[in-house]
């Protein structure tokens, strides 16, 4: 049951998609093997581009965190929404997980920090060990990548932090209705992807270096 992910892209990056669908249209229109072979260099190019920013990333992190006089435990960097300038990177140290958003331009940036208590699969208040809720619990946990902390705007919500709209904050996209009173009742998933104009505004100035 062991997950790979490579972590190098955004679901949906413009930046990768657009040039690759014309290429795509074109060769079929076309019939020519040449506009093929320019879409998979293009695929390659880029991913190797978002391979090298992701390197750079992580190296940044490990330094802030050494500077901090954190030890890591864990680390993780994915870049933001539709970009790979941006990038929200998430380490553990003593059992919190510290969120930087850090912008990969010429130079290195720090847009944003915050930092959250992870939650432990079975260690949640109020959770009996064996219960539906408890078994529902690890099983998120486990497709979460062990990355859960209560989402401090919706109570109750045990979310994924991995994911969030601003790279810089704790806010999960998704998460699930925890209710020990009802132990023999599944958990009920919510997602929170409806996004404020002012949220993509942030991010848009995070992307341009704009803090």
């Amino acid at each position: 049951d062991r997950r790979v992910s490579w972590d190098l892209i955004s679901v949906i990056d413009p930046l990768l998609t657009l040039p690759l669908l014309v290429m795509v249209v074109v060769g079929m229109i076309r019939r020519s093997k040449r506009w093929t072979i320019s879409a998979i260099c293009w695929v390659l190019l880029y991913l190797g581009c978002c391979l090298g920013q992701q390197q750079r990333v992580l190296q940044q992190a490990r330094t802030i965190a050494e500077s901090r006089g954190h030890e890591m435990t864990r680390i993780t960097a994915k870049p933001s929404f539709g970009n790979i300038v941006v990038w929200r990177v998430l380490y553990e140290h003593e059992g919190e997980a510290h969120i930087l958003a850090l912008r990969a331009g010429t130079v290195m940036e720090v847009m944003g920090t915050s930092r959250a208590k992870i939650v432990r699969a079975g260690m949640v208040d109020g959770v009996v060990p064996g219960t539906m809720v408890a078994k529902d619990i690890e099983r998120f946990a486990h497709f979460s990548d062990d990355w859960l902390v209560w989402h401090p705007e919706k109570a109750g919500i045990l979310g994924d932090l991995r994911y969030a709209v601003r790279p810089d904050r704790v806010s999960p996209m998704w998460g699930i209705l925890v209710d020990s009173g009802r132990p023999d009742v599944h958990v009920s998933f919510h997602s929170f992807r409806q996004v404020r104009g002012q949220e993509w505004g942030e991010l848009w100035k995070m992307i341009c270096g704009h803090r």
